[in-house]
């Protein structure tokens, strides 16, 4: 691992809360799926990185949290400004020698589309399914980085996506949990917990249920 102090490239907003954060890269080499850890004077924080293996940037997803202090110095931030970058970390990343032979089955909430993200950059065939959860319509970020014949959309709040209701309920109601798939989870606690116990009821081998927490 190492550290860089790495300049702002440019900050894009998402919704009035979240935006992407494109930082220098520098020499640093990642897998997607992995993270680094951001930091602002005394303040840092963990996030997946959102841009592919192959950009010359890199990008983290950011949801500003109100007292959250990483994420409001953050989102302060302009171009040119300086931001410590430690990494890359994590073993949430794709075993390449299996995926010509099963299908990956993306599960996230919220932000935890990040890691999603930098699957798909990094290896633009893969053989995916994605079911990404949230509130609002307005949190379907960076959709059209994805195959929309690969995408469900799920909200919780209000209507206008694929499916109202959660990620777990659609896919117990829409899918079966399939042996030659490996599953990654990735987003807040509740859904990972219930996720992963539900496949393993299905004798889902834990070995093929790749999870990471965001909350």
């Amino acid at each position: 691992m190492r550290s860089y102090n790495s300049k702002v490239l440019n900050k894009r907003f998402l919704t009035d809360n979240t935006f992407v954060l494109r930082l220098e890269r520098h020499d640093m080499a990642f897998h997607a799926g992995q993270y680094i850890v951001v930091g602002l004077g005394n303040d840092s924080r963990e996030y997946s990185i959102y841009s592919g293996e192959e950009d010359p940037y890199l990008e983290i997803l950011v949801r500003r949290v109100e007292k959250g202090n990483i994420s409001e110095k953050l989102s302060r931030l302009k171009e040119g400004d300086i931001a410590h970058v430690e990494g890359p970390y994590g073993f949430f990343v794709m075993n390449i020698e299996k995926l010509q032979e099963k299908k990956l089955i993306f599960m996230a909430t919220g932000t935890g589309i990040a890691p999603f993200r930098s699957f798909v950059k990094s290896k633009p065939n893969l053989n995916y399914q994605l079911l990404h959860g949230t509130r609002y319509t307005s949190e379907a970020y960076d959709h059209d980085a994805f195959d929309p014949e690969r995408l469900i959309f799920c909200t919780t709040r209000e209507n206008g996506s694929q499916y109202q209701g959660r990620i777990t309920d659609y896919f117990k109601t829409h899918m079966q949990p399939d042996e030659n798939a490996i599953y990654y989870l990735c987003g807040n606690s509740q859904m990972i917990e219930e996720m992963a116990a539900y496949l393993e009821d299905y004798d889902i081998d834990p070995f093929y249920i790749r999870t990471e927490e965001f909350f």
